[in-house]
C-alpha cells in the first residue's frame, strides 16, 4: 500500500525535548523530533487521535538553563536541575497523510516539549508540500524516534542494526505507557526523508564538526604556540582540568601563577591556546572539548616544530 507524508517546516525560538533520567541533576535534550512528542502535540492542538508524525532538527544552537522544580505543597524549591535546550531551532516534521491530517492548516502554532509553563516549546509550523513514501525504501541511518508498533506505518523495513529505547505513549490525558521504540542511529531500510544520509538540511549540522577542525588548524598554524617550548603531559592535564572545571578566567589565572616558574614558556604558549579556544562557540558550550584539545596538544605539533624539538634534544 502506498502512502504519503505532509512535510512541515518547524521553527522554535527555544525548545527542550528532554530525555528522562531518573534522579539525575542534568537533563539532556535530543536533536530529533520523536514520534511521541510531535504526535502528542498535534493531537492536543487539534483533538484528533489519528495524527501521526515524526521529524528531526537540522539547525540549532545548544544552551543550558538552571531550573529549580518547586514543591507547591511545601512551597519550597528542590535541588536545581541543569537543562539542555535548543535555541533558534529549525527542523522538518513529516505527518502521515490521512483524513485527519488533510484538514491541518497551511500554517499553525503549537506547544511541544518540557518547561512549557516557563515559555519554552512554542513552535511554528509551515507546510512545504507532500512527500511520497517509497515503499521499497533505501538502507540508511534513522534520524528520528519511532515506536516499533508504528514501524510499518512509517515504512521502516529490514532493521539491520537496531538501537532501542522507550517513548512515552499517552493512554489518557493523565496516564500513559512506555513503549519499545527505534531510536536515531538505527540502520534500517526506510523512506529517504527519515534517514540521516538523505536529509539535505543535515549538511548544515556538519558545520558544527567543521568548527572543531578549523579550530585545530588555527592552533597548528599559530607559531606562538609551538616556538618556545615542549609541553609536558602533567602540565597539560592540570591546565585542561582547570579549564573544564572552572572556565577560561580561572585557567588564565592559573597560567599567570606559573609565568615566573619553570613552566613559564609552557604558560605563555597555553595562553595563546586559550585565546583560540575561547573564539569557538562549541568549546564555550562544552569546555570538555577544550580540555581534550589541550591534553592532545603535543600530538598536534606540526612536523617542522617536531623536527626542531628533536634537534634540541639531540644537542643536549
Amino acid at each position: 500500500m502506498s502512502a504519503a507524508f505532509l512535510r512541515y517546516e518547524l521553527r522554535s525560538d527555544v525548545i527542550c525535548l528532554g530525555e528522562r533520567l531518573k534522579a539525575g541533576w542534568f537533563r539532556p535534550c535530543t536533536d530529533t523530533v520523536p514520534y511521541s512528542q510531535i504526535s502528542g502535540a498535534l493531537r492536543w492542538a487539534f483533538g484528533d487521535a489519528d495524527l501521526h508524525a515524526a521529524g528531526h532538527f537540522c539547525h540549532y544552537e545548544v544552551d543550558y538553563l538552571v531550573q529549580g522544580p518547586r514543591d507547591r505543597l511545601r512551597d519550597i524549591s528542590k535541588l536545581p536541575l541543569r537543562v539542555q535546550v535548543l535555541r533558534q531551532a529549525l527542523g522538518s516534521v513529516y505527518v502521515l497523510a490521512n483524513e485527519a491530517s488533510r484538514v491541518l492548516p497551511e500554517e499553525f502554532e503549537l506547544q511541544m516539549g518540557a518547561l512549557r509553563s516557563k515559555g519554552l516549546g512554542q513552535c511554528s509550523l509551515r507546510r512545504l508540500g507532500e512527500v511520497p513514501a517509497d515503499v521499497s525504501g533505501v538502507l540508511g541511518t534513522l534520524n528520528t524516534r519511532i515506536p516499533l508498533a508504528r514501524q510499518e506505518m512509517f515504512r521502516l523495513r529490514e532493521v539491520h542494526m537496531p538501537i532501542y529505547g522507550y517513548l512515552f505513549e499517552p493512554t489518557s490525558p493523565y496516564t500513559g505507557n512506555y513503549v519499545l521504540s527505534l531510536f536515531e542511529g538505527t540502520r534500517a531500510v526506510a523512506p529517504p526523508f527519515l534517514l540521516r544520509e538523505f536529509c539535505h538540511e543535515d549538511k548544515r549540522r556538519d558545520l558544527r564538526v567543521d568548527e572543531i577542525e578549523m579550530l585545530r588548524q588555527r592552533i597548528e598554524e599559530c607559531d606562538h604556540v609551538w616556538q618556545r617550548c615542549t609541553y609536558t603531559p602533567n602540565f597539560l592535564d592540570n591546565v585542561g582540568a582547570v579549564l573544564a572545571d572552572h572556565g577560561f578566567g580561572v585557567a588564565r589565572t592559573f597560567l599567570a601563577t606559573r609565568e615566573e616558574r619553570r613552566e613559564s614558556d609552557q604558560a605563555a604558549g597555553l595562553k595563546e591556546v586559550l585565546r583560540l579556544l575561547e573564539t569557538c562557540p562549541r568549546v564555550q558550550q562544552n569546555r570538555g572539548i577544550g580540555r581534550l584539545i589541550i591534553k592532545s596538544l603535543e600530538a598536534m605539533r606540526p612536523l617542522r616544530y617536531k623536527q626542531a624539538r628533536d634537534q634540541k634534544r639531540r644537542a643536549r
